[in-house]
Formats: structure tokens, C-alpha cells, sequence
């Protein structure tokens, strides 16, 4: 016999207690208070009969104990998802003991059936997750950024609503870096290559076009390699410099033009950045959404968000490191 005292009556909401009259829809499985039944004199959800909508049964315990809870806003995923279906977070290591829930159940808090605690983090920054940004929910950009959430959610919306714009001094630091970080690939192989080539450039120039035609000035100016030249050989250095050729003047000035060079790409990227990552964010959300439609996280959806949101950390590594490469090649030479 069905136990039906998790369950409520689909008319009047309340729970099944032990010894009431209950009758069950011989289509669905729905059971009712007889007296709820014949009040309403048919199964409330028979025009759901024989489709995916149709009444189930409620999850007992033991199933919902297999829910994967998120670790940030405490939502309760399905047992195979990757990341959070509200704020984004990664489950993949929701595993961990002693874990406790940052809340509870709003509706149950309000019934006074749970005491609601404090919460200490908001993953999406004080943004309603259902929030539209460009015309897609907080949660669901949420899904795509996954990391630092708390930060660039706000940041959406501050943009969207008051066009103000923050600048981003990761992207300005690790400008090719970080776009690769984001993966934004396309924009971030450009920008780096770019980027890149400037600098392999700059130490070019430097120590094989503009550091002999120094060492030349220096030398005319009497100083060691070994010693820092005084103000009176500087001031003789810079009054030789008006008697170079063209192309000797032009060796000089280079480096500290391809430098202005560099940092202005940088500069322009650091206040840019935070609205092209936007905008990279609504487009994987409606290109998912649009070859995924159904409501909910299926689980190809739940990849896709994993695969093509978050960070790719190895990736920006190796762009730093070889950005480190070119910087120190000089000294093994020169």
C-alpha cells in the first residue's frame, strides 16, 4: 500500500495524515481527500494525462539526499550536474565534509519552520538572479562566468542600466592573458599575438638596434661600462644626439615608442574589457539556449555551459610564460 503521508491533496494542500480517506486518479496516480474529490469531481491534472507533465510522486528523502547542494547560494542541483543551474558554481568538488548550507528554503523561513541564517556571500553581488541583463537572467550569465561571479554580474548591470563602465586591471596587466583566461579565444589569440610580436619587437630594437648606437654615444662621452654616467657626461650625451643621422635618431627613440605602443593597447583593452567579456557572455547564453530550448539543465546543456564558461587557467599560463621567455632571451646574449 502507497504511503501518502509525504504527500499533499492537490485541492485543499494539506498533508495526508494517517487514517484519512484518500482516493488516487486511476490515470495518474494522484491521490485526494475523498471529500476534495468529489468537491472537484475530476483529477486536477488530466490534461496533463499521458504526457511528461503528468503528477509524480514527490522524491522521498533518500533521493533528494542525492541532490548535489551548491556550496555558494545553496541551490539544489540534480546529482549529475557539473556546476550550479542558478549561480554557476562549480559541483565538482561539492563533496566536502562539513559542509553547511549559506541558507535555507526562503518560502520555509517565512513559514517560521526554519530559521533563516546569516549568509556571508552573494555569488551573484546583490543582483536578483532572475534579473535581465540584455535580456538574459543573472543566473543564467552566471553559468557562463562560474568564476568570480560576484564581481562581474554587478558589473553587467551597472554597464546595462547606468552605462558606466569599470576598468579592469587584470585585462590591463594580463591583456592577452586574460582574454584567453575568459575564453574568449578568438579576441584573446589576436590581442596576445599582437601583443606578443610588440614585445618580442621592443627587445629587438633595444638590444640590437638602439643599444649600439648608445654604447657608441656613450663611449664618445667617455663613460665605463661598468659606471653610471654623470650629469656632465649626460648633458654631452644629449647634445651628441642632434649630430646622428636619421636612422640612428630614429634607433633611439623606438623602444620608448613601441613601449607607449604597448601600454596604450593595454590601457584601451582595460577599460573595454569588462563590456566585450559581457557581451561574449550573452552570446554563448543564447547560442546554448537557442540549440537547447527545453526548460531546466539537461545534462548536454550542463556540459556545454562547463565547456564553454568558466576560466582556462593552462592556456593564460602559457601566454605568460612565453611573454617571460621573450623578456629574458636578451640576457643570455647580451
Amino acid at each position: 500500500m502507497t504511503d501518502f503521508t509525504d504527500m499533499k491533496c492537490p485541492v485543499c494542500g494539506k498533508p495526508f495524515l494517517k487514517g484519512d480517506d484518500i482516493v488516487v486518479c486511476p490515470q495518474c496516480g494522484a491521490p485526494y481527500h475523498r471529500s476534495c474529490y468529489q468537491q472537484v469531481g475530476h483529477c486536477l491534472y488530466e490534461d496533463r494525462h499521458g504526457t511528461k507533465d503528468a503528477w509524480k510522486p514527490p522524491q522521498k528523502a533518500s533521493e533528494k539526499g542525492e541532490e548535489k547542494i551548491c556550496p555558494r547560494c545553496g541551490h539544489p542541483n540534480r546529482k549529475d550536474a557539473l556546476f550550479c543551474e542558478l549561480c554557476g558554481t562549480s559541483l565538482a568538488k561539492n563533496e566536502q565534509k562539513g559542509y553547511q548550507q549559506p541558507y535555507q528554503n526562503q518560502s520555509a523561513a517565512n513559514h517560521g519552520n526554519a530559521q533563516m541564517p546569516y549568509v556571508a556571500f552573494d555569488p551573484l553581488g546583490g543582483v536578483a538572479p532572475t534579473e535581465k541583463i540584455d535580456d538574459i537572467s543573472a543566473s543564467d550569465l552566471a553559468k557562463v562566468v562560474q568564476s568570480n561571479t560576484s564581481y562581474y554580474i554587478p558589473v553587467f548591470r551597472n554597464f546595462v542600466q547606468n552605462h558606466k563602465k569599470r576598468f579592469n586591471f587584470s585585462a590591463f596587466l594580463f591583456t592577452g592573458s586574460w582574454f584567453l583566461y575568459r575564453k574568449q579565444y578568438k579576441k584573446g589569440w589576436t590581442i596576445a599575438s599582437v601583443l606578443l610580436i610588440l614585445h618580442a619587437l621592443y627587445q629587438y630594437v633595444t638590444y640590437v638596434v638602439s643599444y649600439p648606437v648608445m654604447q657608441s654615444l656613450m663611449n664618445s662621452a667617455g663613460v665605463t661600462s661598468d659606471a653610471y654616467p654623470s650629469t656632465n657626461q649626460m648633458i654631452a650625451m644629449s647634445g651628441m644626439i642632434s649630430t646622428l643621422s636619421t636612422s640612428q635618431q630614429l634607433a633611439l627613440a623606438l623602444p620608448g615608442i613601441l613601449i607607449i605602443g604597448i601600454f596604450l593597447i593595454k590601457l584601451i583593452f582595460g577599460f573595454k574589457a569588462n563590456q566585450m567579456y559581457k557581451a561574449h557572455c550573452v552570446s554563448v547564453v543564447k547560442e546554448i539556449e537557442a540549440d537547447h530550448p527545453q526548460a531546466g539543465g539537461s545534462s548536454e546543456k550542463t556540459i556545454l555551459y562547463q565547456e564553454k564558461g568558466g576560466v582556462n587557467m593552462a592556456l593564460a599560463m602559457g601566454i605568460v610564460l612565453c611573454y617571460t621567455v621573450i623578456t629574458y632571451i636578451p640576457y643570455f646574449f647580451f
